[in-house]
């Protein structure tokens, strides 16, 4: 069989080495490497993967020279001949400037090869004829010897497409902490389920046991009737077992199997067959009774696909979720992310990624990651991992849990009573929540000649911790004690004193929604002998500024100030107790008087008053504006290099869509946080869905040469634009950084079709839209990025994607097609 040496465009065909009408001389083909071009452009989009591998790529386009001989019985049919060729290189011509008509390529396969590999032709010209052409030489030769043809082609030749589809829904064979519902899981006990790394993915382990029981792992794939399909994976036992393992595939009637034998590196197997019924089943199960309880077998990826031997290149899985099996869990059953392997060439491949909608989504997010970087950490974080975030259970979060605060210090309840006389103790019973981030404050009043502040105070027999001094007017004394994160549901409050007093009232409020380090400003104490107790608070726009005040004055109510919320108002023992009241206000600025009126002073009219301001989340005066936002924090110790885009899955809580979430970091001595309205987005909706919330570069500064990069922090900022309601709650599910660097996309729908398509084989790179029969539809005018490319040594693909809830279930299936892509062509 001759060399191959083709000029086609799909309708068109000349073939330069048919020996009857051309024939290319011996090494007359030259196709050099493309020089490296000196100067990158990019389209100044930070959801693209910067300079393309295509023709917009490091290199320059490439000059293919063929020198071929023309062959003709006559100068007519000579003359056919070159022009044939011309016709080709102005329908090359012709579709590279305008898009008319289709690729003109020059397909090359040697006579040894069993693949062809594609020069794209842009243009280039034919010198037919040469000097002398009209010369007496020509006048009945019928031969053009060594005729030059120069073809400009795009940098990199392409190999031949290949479709790439798993029909495994579990390409792993992983348990994880719940077995996917299709499959069958025996003999396998939780000190099995280890996982090792095999230089590309993690693996499963089995450990067959002595009871006689045949340990197996199945799946069933749907599939069509009388097809043929191949079943691949890669395994390895432990060294030094006796393998008694087995792979088998059944359909119907027809099945095959092949038994496993090596004991101490990873190798592909692989069955055929050809399906006779609706469903195929595949099994990693032992040949018979084990009674060798060393018997162990790791299970690398698996594939499953139409043909009739495995393909060249695989992908590890097909069904792409909202949901998270753990970053580092290469596992595929409800994942984000698929893994593309063994790709040929060597430059990266063109891809299109299909991804067909299990519903109308609205967005999608697209990443990818290539080589060493395939398997970066850190780019994955569960909402309760955030620094200032509580945890909270619910099945419809990544890993049944999600991250919770609310924005503002939150009341929750009050307690108080009668009082006790002439005891060392007293004991009242509040009752706090359950809701995230709680703090709880209890006064202690007592009239005491002697007696003014407990030796202790408990709640549910945790200490508490005194808050700034004691205020003492005459026989009467108040302090204020403190306790974070107080156990929930109703316990004791006690007070211990040294020796009994004469009277002691206490009075409780408890919070949610509050700082766990700084819970409380600076408490302010007063004391005076009026009718107006009062005291200045220092505190932050949006605190909770609370007090507790006693008057020596029984039976006399009181009034509280404009702005203030009675919690309290009690006259306690008689004549030797006291009045004692507790209120609330929400500070508007950074001083709150809290005071109170009396009608009459009673027996002296002596007072003493605490206040104190219960700090938000973020901090004295956070959350409440887009200059002072509340921040959660997760920090990556080992950052990877490259630029994100930060998408996470949240909803909130409260009277109103007010919550506002924006994106900052830090990084050694820099923090960069949001400060005006326009950084952040709304996080409107009290369903999960997904916000983005812009881009992060890791690092923010060039490194030195030699230097190595520090921790980077997240800093996720978020306020309440509420002006009166002061309920709002952040619930997080997960923060996602999607890799842009290396191939990504962004795609917001207009229109509800099935089918996204992001393509990097064809001239334009795009995202459109198509029906289920691959038909194009439209491209969705609001998209950004570059669709991604497949690496020769592997690339990682990352899905995100709403429909405006996000439930943790929607997402996608799958499918590929790539290019191979080479730099040096052999022979060439």
């Amino acid at each position: 069989m001759a060399t191959t040496i083709q000029l086609i465009d799909g309708t068109n065909t000349v073939d330069l080495n048919d020996g009857s009408a051309f024939s290319v001389q011996q090494d007359g083909l030259q196709a050099p490497v493309p020089a490296l071009k000196t100067i990158f452009g990019g389209d100044r989009n930070l959801s693209r993967a910067g300079a393309r591998i295509k023709r917009g790529g490091p290199h320059q386009n490439r000059i293919v020279t063929v020198w071929v001989d023309v062959l003709g019985s006559s100068n007519d049919v000579l003359a056919t001949n070159v022009q044939s060729v011309e016709a080709q290189l102005r329908r090359a011509q012709e579709f590279a400037a305008f898009g008319l008509g289709a690729q003109m390529q020059l397909k090359l396969q040697w006579n040894s090869a069993t693949n062809a590999v594609f020069f794209n032709v842009l243009t280039g010209t034919f010198d037919a004829l040469g000097p002398n052409a009209h010369g007496p030489n020509y006048a009945v030769n019928t031969r053009l010897n060594r005729r030059r043809l120069d073809l400009i082609c795009e940098p990199y030749a392409v190999g031949t497409q290949e479709s790439l589809e798993n029909l495994l829904d579990n390409a792993a064979f992983e348990l994880g902490s719940t077995a996917a519902a299709d499959w069958t899981d025996q003999n396998l006990t939780a000190a099995a389920e280890t996982t090792i790394t095999d230089g590309r993915a993690k693996a499963a382990k089995i450990t067959a046991n002595a009871s006689g029981a045949v340990p197996r792992r199945e799946q069933a794939v749907t599939v069509v009737t009388a097809t043929a399909y191949h079943f691949s994976i890669r395994i390895r036992g432990a060294s030094g077992n006796n393998q008694s393992w087995q792979i088998r595939a059944v359909s119907g009637g027809n099945s095959d199997t092949q038994a496993i034998t090596s004991n101490d590196s990873f190798a592909w197997y692989t069955v055929n067959l050809t399906s006779d019924g609706t469903t195929l089943t595949v099994y990693i199960e032992t040949t018979g009774s084990v009674t060798d309880t060393d018997d162990i077998l790791y299970l690398g990826k698996s594939y499953v696909g139409t043909g009739s031997s495995r393909t060249t290149a695989w992908v590890s899985g097909r069904d792409v979720k909202n949901h998270w099996a753990g970053e580092d869990d290469d596992a595929q059953a409800s994942t984000k992310r698929i893994d593309i392997e063994d790709i040929p060439g060597d430059v990266p491949a063109g891809l299109q990624v299909k991804a067909a909608e299990n519903e109308i989504h609205t967005k999608l997010w697209l990443g990818a990651r290539h080589v060493g970087r395939q398997r970066d950490a850190g780019l994955w974080h569960e909402g309760e991992d955030l620094a200032g975030l509580g945890t909270v259970s619910d099945s419809n979060s990544s890993d049944t849990n999600y991250g919770s605060s609310f924005l503002r210090a939150v009341f929750d309840a009050t307690a108080d009573d009668n009082g006790s006389a002439a005891s060392a103790t007293h004991t009242l019973s509040h009752t706090c929540s359950t809701e995230q981030n709680r703090c709880l404050l209890v006064w202690v009043t007592c009239v005491d000649a002697t007696e003014t502040a407990p030796s202790g105070v408990t709640y549910n027999s945790v200490a508490m911790t005194k808050k700034g001094s004691t205020a003492t007017n005459g026989t009467m004394s108040i302090s204020l004690w403190q306790l974070v994160a107080p156990a929930t549901g109703a316990n004791n409050i006690v007070a211990t004193f040294g020796t009994a007093c004469d009277a002691i009232h206490i009075g409780s409020l408890s919070f949610y929604g509050v700082n766990q380090t700084t819970p409380l400003g600076t408490a302010a104490t007063a004391t005076g002998s009026s009718v107006t107790p009062s005291v200045n608070v220092a505190c932050g726009v949006d605190d909770v500024v609370t007090d507790g005040a006693t008057i020596q004055a029984v039976g006399t109510p009181f009034t509280p100030g404009s702005g203030q919320t009675e919690r309290w108002d009690r006259s306690f023992q008689g004549s030797s107790g006291a009045d004692v009241t507790g209120s609330t206000e929400r500070a508007t600025g950074t001083t709150t008087t809290m005071d109170h009126t009396v009608s009459t002073t009673g027996t002296s009219g002596a007072w003493a008053i605490i206040g104190v301001a219960v700090n938000g989340i973020g901090g004295s005066g956070k959350g409440s504006a887009a200059a002072t936002p509340a921040i959660f924090t997760v920090t990556i110790t080992t950052p990877s290099r490259g630029q994100y885009r930060v998408v996470a899955r949240l909803n909130e809580q409260g009277t109103a869509a007010d919550i506002r979430v924006g994106v900052g970091y830090a990084y050694g001595d820099i923090t960069s946080d949001p400060s005006v309205a326009a950084d952040y987005q709304a996080a409107s909706g009290s369903e999960f869905h997904i916000l983005d919330l812009g881009t992060l570069t890791i690092p923010p500064l060039t490194i030195p040469d030699n230097m190595t990069i520090g921790s980077f922090t997240v800093r996720l900022a978020v306020y309440s634009a509420e002006a009166s309601n002061y309920d709002d709650e952040l619930r997080l599910d997960w923060v996602f950084l999607v890799p842009v660097d290396f191939g990504s996309g962004y795609v917001s729908k207009s229109i509800a079709q099935d089918v996204i398509l992001g393509d990097s084989i064809s001239d334009t790179h795009r995202y459109v839209l198509l029906n289920t029969s691959d038909v194009v539809q439209s491209a969705p005018a609001a998209q950004g990025g570059d669709p991604p490319e497949a690496h020769p040594a592997g690339t990682r693909l990352y899905f995100v994607s709403d429909d405006g809830a996000a439930d943790k279930d929607d997402g996608w299936t799958v499918s590929l097609t790539y290019e191979p892509r080479f730099l040096s062509v052999a022979g060439t």
